[in-house]
């Protein structure tokens, strides 16, 4: 059995052959895989269609067969909130809308404690950053000159040679977002290429492998699970226990 995180489940755009079930052929999964030796760990995938969900409440777990024959485990905290009113939407097809209530109240909970615990973390102007396994920003949080700790928008620019990862400002709305990061992935490094706005400090929680970051000719070992900090005037390592993060 397989396992998806950060999870959400999609409307199928084929169908399956006739005969078969046609409610569960529109639903599918799409997440980051585990477990699978076709996939590098961590790989974000969709699924083929779903022909069965199984539930348990009790362990918090829902099990996806899917038309190709595959089982993929889905647990309950690791629903991608971001978009659940999609997956609601498609859960009501699979039976499963009691399921995912429950898993918003954990992934808002998670929320929550993300936030208590960068509160603790961060000044005023500077960004939070969790990097994954592909070096693209898996979330980001920013704390505003108020003190308060806010959600920040990434996205990832692809590009013929290299991807650049853009956190914050984009030009055109340096109100909504005063700050901005930017980085290019070449490899196993990134690369800064632009800081602007309000923004003092970085810091990095990698939650994948080691990878090498580089700003303004230097460079720093980013470890996994292990949080770096760059700043203008320097870049440092920290650690707490191996894993700061919550």
């Amino acid at each position: 059995m397989f396992e998806l995180k950060r999870w959400k489940l999609d409307s199928c755009t084929g169908t399956l052959q006739e005969g078969d079930r046609e409610a569960a052929a529109a639903v599918i999964a799409r997440g980051k895989c585990y477990g699978n030796p076709r996939f590098p760990e961590g790989r974000s995938i969709h699924t083929s269609a779903v022909v069965k969900a199984e539930l348990s409440m009790e362990s918090e777990q829902i099990i996806l067969t899917t038309y190709s024959g595959s089982q993929y485990r889905l647990d309950f905290g690791e629903m991608d909130g971001e978009v659940y009113e999609s997956t609601r939407k498609n859960a009501v097809c699979l039976g499963l809308e009691t399921a995912v209530e429950r898993c918003l109240r954990l992934w808002q909970q998670k929320q929550e404690k993300t936030r208590k615990w960068l509160s603790g973390l961060l000044r005023p102007c500077e960004l939070y950053v969790k990097i994954n396994e592909d070096l693209r920003v898996e979330e980001a949080f920013y704390r505003t000159e108020q003190g308060e700790v806010v959600k920040a928008a990434a996205g990832c620019h692809i590009g013929m040679f290299m991807d650049s990862v853009i956190v914050g400002g984009w030009e055109g709305i340096p109100g909504k977002y005063p700050y901005g990061w930017r980085y290019m992935i070449d490899g196993s490094h990134i690369s800064c290429y632009q800081w602007n706005g309000l923004l003092d400090a970085v810091r990095i929680f990698n939650e994948g492998k080691d990878f090498v970051l580089e700003d303004s000719g230097r460079e720093v070992l980013c470890k996994s699970n292990e949080l770096t900090t760059v700043t203008l005037q320097g870049m440092h390592t920290e650690c707490e226990n191996g894993i700061p993060a919550p």
